[in-house]
């Protein structure tokens, strides 16, 4: 209420002090800067008695004790002195009226300077109006606090009506969760169940792989056996038959000769199966001579080309063009070794007699390049894309005797050359591979 009396104050032209019954001034507006030279500032928090002459306030407050006192000085106007900021004393007519808030008594004075009778009536009327004003803005309060209280009302009812609300969607929630609970335990239940049947499979496939593991030592074991045991007969078989022809006369020689070259080929297909087998095993397992030295690559062609020619078939030569400054380079002699005796086999065994072989070596900077070509069979078209998986033989080859595993161990030892293969093959005219390979100085330098 002092709130809307503070308010209301900054309205009246003329000063007015509003005070606790213990005579603190509680509100004053700054009219009274007009009669006593004080800002609200000034007087805010303090006696009243300051506004006074020293008399009258001792009076004043005694006036103020009790409430039979304070009804004399009530509604009537009174002149007085009062003490201006300066010092002075001024002649004043005061009108003082009581009101009641929260059960506490409060004083509003009229205060103005003395003139005349008119002003009397005047601070009557004034006062007549104050009071008016006070009762309008208690009814304007009651009404205020009403709707208030309305508000009040109606928040509460929203809030509860919000408050159901939120406890009906927390049990929906509570239900999607225990649901959703249930739902986990079961995947849970479902995934142990799964990782215990992982962990059988996974010891079944263990199990698998040492079996497996097992069985390719046995493989190896027996590859190496049999290439071991093969090939010394073999070799007896074929030194024999070539002594047989020294010594057999030249009239028994032409009866003889076909079955002797028979018995060659037999030996020499054998032992071409057995190489195939050995280095496709050495191969996947790791096993083979990856050191790289120093070596000839001219002579080791040449050597290739000796080592072939025995099998040659009749009439059928090797023509080698080279034109390489200096054949000394680092690589792995083995898989070079192994690379061309199968190219050149292949030549030999898929082209006919009285055929040329050209074999063709040529180097750009350190990189080497060599090809075989035969006047041959050559490759059918529509199986050309066929030609280096494992175990491959063209249509026009089933009559030929083979593995299918020459060019797929070829690619496999350039591969760890870091080499390449490419072919030019057409069917009835012939084949030409092109392999290439880098001469590693600075690997073995390194």
């Amino acid at each position: 209420m002092l709130k809307k009396i503070s308010q209301f104050l900054g309205s009246i032209n003329d000063a007015i002090v509003v005070i606790d019954n213990k005579g603190i001034i509680l509100q004053c507006n700054d009219k009274l800067v007009h009669v006593l030279g004080y800002s609200p500032e000034d007087v805010i928090g303090k006696n009243v008695g300051m506004l006074m002459d020293n008399s009258l306030a001792a009076q004043h407050d005694s006036f103020l004790s009790t409430e039979e006192k304070s009804m004399r000085i009530l509604g009537k106007d009174r002149e007085i002195f009062g003490m201006h900021k300066n010092g002075s004393k001024v002649q004043l007519l005061i009108n003082i009226s009581q009101f009641e808030d929260g059960g506490h008594r409060y004083f509003t004075g009229i205060i103005r300077k003395h003139s005349s009778e008119s002003d009397s009536n005047v601070i009557l009327k004034k006062n007549e109006e104050l009071q008016e004003a006070l009762k309008k803005k208690d009814l304007q309060i009651e009404q205020t606090i009403s709707d208030l209280y309305s508000l009040y009302l109606n928040a509460k009812q929203v809030e509860e009506q919000e408050l159901r609300e939120k406890n009906r969607i927390l049990e929906v929630t509570v239900k999607e969760l225990n649901e959703n609970k249930s739902k986990l335990e079961h995947e849970i239940f479902e995934r142990k169940l799964a990782e215990e049947r992982l962990l059988i499979i996974q010891d079944e496939i263990k199990s698998a792989l040492e079996k497996e593991k097992e069985l390719n030592d046995l493989k190896s074991k027996f590859i190496s056996i049999a290439s071991h045991e093969f090939r010394t007969p073999l070799s007896t078989i074929l030194s024999s038959t070539n002594l047989i022809q020294r010594y057999i006369t030249p009239e028994v020689l032409e009866k003889t000769d076909k079955h002797i070259n028979r018995i060659k080929s037999s030996v020499r297909n054998l032992t071409q199966i057995l190489e195939d087998f050995l280095s496709l095993s050495k191969l996947e397992e790791g096993k083979f001579d990856k050191e790289k030295k120093e070596l000839d690559i001219v002579d080791l062609i040449n050597n290739c080309i000796e080592e072939v020619n025995v099998f040659a078939k009749k009439d059928q030569k090797f023509v080698f063009d080279h034109h390489i400054l200096n054949p000394i380079i680092i690589s792995n002699a083995q898989s070079l070794r192994n690379i061309f005796i199968n190219l050149l086999s292949n030549a030999v065994k898929y082209s006919f007699e009285g055929s040329n072989i050209h074999v063709k070596l040529w180097q750009d900077e350190d990189i080497f390049y060599a090809s075989v070509r035969d006047e041959g069979i050559g490759i059918p078209k529509e199986q050309k894309v066929y030609l280096f998986e494992r175990f491959f033989r063209a249509d026009n080859a089933i009559n030929i005797q083979g593995t299918g595993l020459g060019l797929f161990i070829v690619r496999k030892y350039l591969d760890n050359l870091n080499g390449t293969i490419d072919f030019e093959s057409e069917e009835g005219v012939g084949t030409m591979f092109t392999v290439s390979f880098r001469n590693e100085v600075e690997e073995a330098v390194s």
